[in-house]
């Protein structure tokens, strides 16, 4: 194989950039239609079943009891907006680009939701993280890239807080949870480097 032939394979070349722009499209959609369901799912199971009560806003300035909604309704658009965004086909560069800021929002109004509570749960967080890599197809340094900014919204959360508001908890955030996020990098990390490899090998045996 001469050295143009191992460029066109290669997964960065022209046979990937044909290939991996509808891979990545359709995760953009999967990915979103996932998060409208379980959107779908948790706020009756919720309501119907746990019986909570529903509010727009934290009433009396916080607490676990109601069920908000305002979180929810944000997120539900921003998956619509990965729907959309996945139905226009766009280069794999902006696929992995906007699925990494649809991400990075969705993580960002979970933990501002976090903080209003008084309750971190950071498992949100973790799945949201998964569940980009594994639709979209990063490349290493990408995922490296995304699970730092995301560790690095999780410490200003706990170092900071939020100035300003009623979210101003800057205990929030334990050690221990951005040991977990540094943890589950690495082994996303890890795995993006071995589907990439895998990739790069079936490009280079076309």
């Amino acid at each position: 194989m001469d050295r143009s032939s191992r460029r066109d394979a290669s997964p960065s070349g022209p046979v990937a950039s044909k290939k991996n722009p509808s891979f990545a499209c359709t995760g953009l959609q999967w990915g979103g239609l996932l998060g409208i369901v379980g959107v779908l799912i948790l706020v009756p199971v919720n309501v119907g079943l746990l019986g909570r009560p529903v509010a727009w806003w934290y009433p009396g300035g916080g607490g676990t009891e109601a069920l908000v909604l305002w979180d929810k309704a944000l997120v539900t658009l921003l998956c619509a907006g990965a729907v959309w965004a996945g139905r226009t086909r766009s280069r794999v560069s902006v696929a992995r680009a906007l699925g990494g800021a649809i991400a990075l929002a969705i993580a960002v109004v979970s933990l501002v939701h976090d903080a209003y509570r008084g309750v971190l749960s950071i498992e949100y967080v973790i799945l949201l993280y998964l569940l980009t890599v594994v639709v979209i197809p990063y490349r290493p340094w990408q995922t490296l890239l995304l699970g730092g900014v995301l560790g690095a919204v999780l410490y200003s959360l706990g170092s900071v807080g939020l100035p300003g508001t009623g979210a101003a908890r800057p205990d929030l955030v334990a050690p221990g949870h951005l040991v977990r996020m540094g943890f589950v990098t690495v082994v996303l990390t890890g795995v993006s480097t071995l589907l990439y490899a895998v990739r790069h090998r079936r490009y280079r045996a076309r």
